[in-house]
């Protein structure tokens, strides 16, 4: 009898482990349905990163492994779930919070949120980390948040949430950790705060906080850590119990605000501080000696205020202090010996004040130094060889716009970390030493606007790293050494007015990176080398003039990609006997600026002759061709440069030979072609009905040519032409200047585009084209860009244009429509870009205006006869996407309404010529993104807010008061005119610290009294200034005439004494 072995408990149990199971997993149903809702949620995100693999539904028994997620030991669920810097692209919505009760920690940092914050989120009761930073989550704070009591840890860092923050979240008492920075946050009423005792760090910056420092902060007695920084709102002076409550704090930024008075010499009470940031403020007065009781200070920023008088001496004791910037106030003595013992500084910025005297022999202490930045001062004196030698560590020197004397110093040579070297606009003498050759690091080098001579250094071939070399005004002579070939890294070479002399090496053709070459007003000869331009594809200005160049002009020198600009004085051997010394390449388009008429060049480009088996393919300004074949050409541009671009041309424009007729074009090899591109190739005679074989064809350019309007109507009616169409532009088939109403017109727009059903772009602007906008338009459903201006339509805007509802662009100014509008635009969803300024429409704007096209970013209404209040609906709701507003040359009244303020994205306001009055409310600081208001020649009175843009025009109106003192805190404003009003007062020198005037200072036709502030040599781009016709008195500044960008100046009309030296100034 056959003996049976029976199987081992073991193998019994192996086998039971084998054999497939239909019951459940013994998970639990808390983790089973965490991992559901981990998975639903996953299947939400529009990318699935494959760090996220282990997220699966064959998985789930697995949960506590998958990636990012941490378990309870005890429990067996999910505790932690932290996907920080996992792009998941996704959204709170889809989570569910309903399984984690239980979780500790949510990190979803840097994750690429969006959307809002659900309320439910409050139900993580045992939360103590939630970090949702560096997102772009929208929406307020929920309340609910505030429900998370157990939270330690808590940052909304860098979204784009908005709202007031609510005084719920101080009920957090735990919390130590709180960053709501970097997002549109305004400020609630911080005394409904709570204090939060255990609270360290705190961080608020760059929201839209206004009023004065949030008072709740001042029982955060633990703080260690606070910024308030870039709100540009808060104002006040810093309250005393900053520096007597928060005696803990070792970080505190207050920088970009609008924080006045003098700093309190309790400064010292705060004697952990190790960062003090108060840059970009209005704090005035001396900088208290108490700074200087900080024993642990190691980074100290003053930049952007209106400190004056001394330096003070105690920062001598400052032993850790590692970055020291006073630069941009108006400090007015010599730099005590005293700080060479902060022997710990590595960055050092003193410029743009009023500093004078010699550098003191005790900054050669300061060894460790590696940006040193002392421009545009009064200092004096020769720059020491003793300093130099002992800042080996220097990246950065800058001590331009100064007055130092003596020759370049050749220890310069032991600074072999400098990366800039600026020493413009000195007195410096001598002759540049060939030790800067050692400089191997240096990437600028500006020695321009001294009286140096003698030859340019053959060493400087070393400079191999060197992108910006600006040797210009100064009195070198010598070639120009051909080592400079070796500079392979050269950008920006600049040598102009010297007397230099010689030809220009061949080597100049080895710079591969150059794109700036200027040598004009030397004594230069000779040929240009034959081959500058062929290895230089990146050259875009070349600056040859008043030299003795001869032979011919290089016939490379135009194939670059990026040529824009030549400047020559070519002798008279360039002239009408030799019209071949210009470059003749049929490639050769480019832009040229010819500043002496001493030569003719009618052969400086043609357009093809012929398109046969290879074609030409032009794209605007390039000088360059790509050949293929037209069985393979999918695009065709044959866009050349009209001679429009070539009329700067005295008396000698350049002729095109490039009329063509498109009849005798065979349109049968191109099938296949998608884009057909003649925009201005001037081409002639009628369209052919054979186009209609291009079948595939989306986007047809004719515009700018000579073409008979006819084309319109053909195109029109051919039906495999309008089948697919997508994109029509017949624009400028006129010049722009022989646009004429008196002219002879070009007839109407044919109803027949209405079969142009699939047309998404059509442009047929810069015509003369007359009648109405044809009702046929409605049937362009898909149509999103229109653009008919400067044209002679007229009639009524027809209400079937409410059908286009993908229309984006309509732009239908310079025209002669008329009658009202407000009922054709009703249902434009989509629209962003209305423009119907320069009509003769007349009425109300519709009060739903806003609300039927939600995406509005620009709006012009102006020149045109509508009246009436001004339109308070265009600008209401938080969400609101207008961006530019023109609403000028009209007769709205009324006044401007706090609503205004909530245009958060507005950055072009224009509502000149009106007659609006009353106050501008100071809602408007809130537009934070503004760049440009214009407001002139209406009734508006008061006082004029602070913040208001970077392009200010107040003028012509009845402001009164004083010019505010806040205006220094606009800080990128180019152009200020708050001229014809009623100002009074002095002028504040504040003014002097918009540093970015640039166009216009117009404070003329007021009642200011006092002086001019010297403040105003700071406005070291300013163009135009004008304070003429008030009361001023005292004498001009001589600093003025150091404005060297100042075009004109008025002081005519006021009380004042004196003259200016510069010879542009009246």
């Amino acid at each position: 009898m056959k003996t049976i072995q029976l199987p081992s408990l073991l193998h019994l149990t192996l086998l039971l482990f084998l054999l497939p199971s239909k019951t459940t997993s013994s998970a639990s149903p808390l983790t089973q349905a965490q991992a559901q809702a981990l998975l639903k949620w996953k299947n939400s995100f529009s990318s699935s990163p494959a760090s996220l693999n282990s997220w699966s539904f064959t998985n789930h028994n697995n949960l506590c492994n998958w990636t990012a997620i941490v378990c309870d030991n005890t429990t067996s669920t999910v505790s932690q779930i932290d996907l920080s810097n996992i792009n998941v692209t996704g959204t709170l919505t889809h989570f569910n919070f309903t399984p984690f009760l239980d979780l500790t920690v949510f990190n979803l940092h840097n994750t690429t949120l969006s959307g809002t914050i659900p309320s439910a989120i409050g139900d993580l009761s045992k939360l103590t980390e939630l970090d949702l930073g560096q997102n772009i989550l929208e929406g307020e704070i929920p309340l609910g948040m505030s429900r998370l009591t157990e939270l330690r840890y808590l940052s909304l860092h860098n979204n784009n949430l908005n709202g007031t923050i609510p005084y719920q979240l101080s009920n957090l008492q735990k919390v130590w950790y709180l960053d709501l920075g970097r997002n549109y946050f305004g400020s609630p009423d911080w005394s409904k705060f709570s204090s939060m005792p255990l609270l360290t760090h705190l961080d608020l910056y760059l929201n839209l906080l206004d009023s004065e420092f949030p008072v709740f902060i001042s029982e955060c007695r633990n703080l260690t850590f606070l910024d308030l920084s870039k709100n540009q709102q808060l104002t006040g002076q810093i309250p005393e119990w900053v520096f007597s409550n928060l005696g803990k704090l070792e970080y505190l930024n207050l920088k970009n605000n609008q924080f006045i008075g003098p700093l309190s010499s309790s400064i010292s009470k705060l004697s952990n501080l190790k960062h003090l940031i108060l840059a970009n403020n209005r704090l005035n007065g001396t900088i208290p000696d108490d700074i200087g009781f900080i024993p642990h200070l190691q980074l100290l920023d003053l930049f952007n205020n209106s400190f004056e008088g001394q330096i003070p001496t105690s920062i001598s004791q400052l032993k850790e202090l590692s970055h020291l910037d006073l630069g941009q106030n108006f400090l007015n003595s010599t730099i005590p010996h005293e700080l060479g013992s902060c022997t710990s500084l590595t960055f050092l910025a003193l410029a743009v004040n009023n500093l004078s005297g010699e550098l003191p022999l005790s900054l050669s202490d300061l060894k460790n130094l590696t940006e040193l930045g002392l421009s545009d001062n009064s200092f004096s004196g020769p720059v020491s060889p003793d300093l130099i030698s002992n800042w080996t560590q220097l990246k950065s020197l800058q001590l331009q716009n100064n007055s130092f004397t003596g020759e370049i110093p050749p220890e310069i040579g032991l600074l072999t970390n400098l990366n800039y070297l600026l020493l413009y606009r000195n007195n410096l003498s001598g002759p540049i030493p060939p030790e800067i050759g050692n400089l191997k690091n240096l990437t600028d080098l500006d020695l321009s606007i001294n009286q140096l001579t003698g030859p340019i250094p053959p060493t400087f071939g070393n400079l191999t790293k060197l992108q910006r070399v600006q040797l210009f005004y100064n009195g070198l002579n010598g070639t120009i050494p051909p080592e400079i070939g070796n500079m392979t890294s050269l950008v920006i070479f600049d040598v102009d007015t010297n007397q230099l002399s010689g030809e220009l090496p061949d080597t100049i053709c080895d710079l591969g990176n150059l794109e700036a070459f200027s040598v004009f007003t030397n004594y230069l000869s000779g040929n240009i080398p034959k081959d500058f331009g062929k290895n230089n594809p990146r050259l875009a200005s070349v600056r040859l003039s008043h030299n003795s160049f001869s032979g011919e002009l290089p016939q490379e020198l135009c194939s670059g990609l990026a040529l824009k600009n030549i400047l020559l004085r070519l002798v008279n051997r360039y002239n009408e006997n030799h019209p071949s010394a210009f470059p003749a390449s049929p490639y050769s388009i480019a832009f040229f600026a010819l500043i002496e008429d001493h030569f003719i060049a009618n052969n400086l480009s043609t357009c093809p002759s012929q398109m046969e088996e290879q074609l030409f393919f032009f794209t605007t300004f390039s000088k360059f061709m790509v050949f293929c074949k037209p069985q393979q050409l999918l695009q065709l541009d044959c866009h050349c440069l009209g001679q429009h671009h070539l009329n700067s041309l005295p008396n000698r424009p350049f002729k095109y030979q490039c009329n063509r007729n498109i009849n005798p074009f065979n349109f049968t090899p191109f099938l296949n072609l998608t884009v057909f591109n003649l925009h201005n190739t001037t081409l002639s005679g009628t369209i052919p009905s054979a186009i209609g074989v291009l079948s595939k064809l989306t986007v047809l350019d004719l515009g700018e040519n000579n073409l008979q309007w006819e084309i319109l109507l053909d195109i029109s009616r051919i039906p495999n032409i309008h089948i697919r169409m997508q994109e029509l532009d017949v624009s400028r088939l006129v010049p722009e200047s022989a646009v004429n109403w008196s002219n002879t017109k070009m007839g109407p727009i044919p109803p027949e585009i209405g079969n142009l059903q699939n047309l998404t772009y059509l442009n047929l602007s810069i015509n003369q084209l007359t009648g109405p906008i044809p009702p046929t338009f409605g049937n362009l459903t898909k149509l999103q860009r229109v653009q008919l201006f400067y044209n002679g339509l007229n009639g009524t805007i027809p209400p079937t244009i409410r059908n286009m509802t993908s229309l984006v662009i309509f732009d239908v100014d310079t025209n002669q429509l008329s009658g009202d509008f407000s009922n054709t635009i009703s249902g434009l969803s989509n629209l962003e870009a209305f423009f119907v300024f320069s009509n003769y429409l007349f009425g109300t704007i519709p009060k739903d205006f806003r609300k039927n096209s939600p995406k509005l970013t620009t709006v012009r209404f102006s020149d045109n006869n509508f009246s009436g209040e001004l339109p308070q609906h265009l600008c209401s709701g938080v969400y609101l996407k207008l961006e530019k507003l023109d609403l000028s040359e009209k007769q709205f009244m009324g006044e401007i309404s706090v609503k205004w303020g909530e245009c958060k994205n507005l950055r072009d306001l224009q509502m000149d010529e009106n007659k609006i009055s009353g106050r501008i409310p100071p809602e408007i600081r809130k537009l934070s993104w503004l760049q440009r208001m214009t407001l002139e020649n209406n009734e508006l009175s008061g006082e004029i807010p602070a913040e208001l843009g970077n392009n200010i025009d107040l003028s012509v109106n009845s402001f009164s008061w004083y010019i505010p003192k806040g205006l220094d805190n606009c800080v990128g404003l180019l152009s200020l005119n708050l001229s014809h009003n009623n100002l009074s007062g002095e002028i504040p020198s504040e003014i002097g610290n918009l540093v970015s005037l640039q166009t216009l200072l117009d404070l003329n036709s007021n009642s200011l009294l006092g002086e001019i502030p010297s403040s105003f040599i700071k406005l070291t781009s300013l163009e135009i200034l004008n304070v003429s016709n008030s009361h001023l008195s005292g004498k001009i500044p001589p600093s003025i005439s150091k404005m060297v960008s100042l075009s004109t100046a008025d002081f005519s009309h006021n009380n004042l004494t004196g003259s200016s030296t510069n010879r542009r100034l009246f």
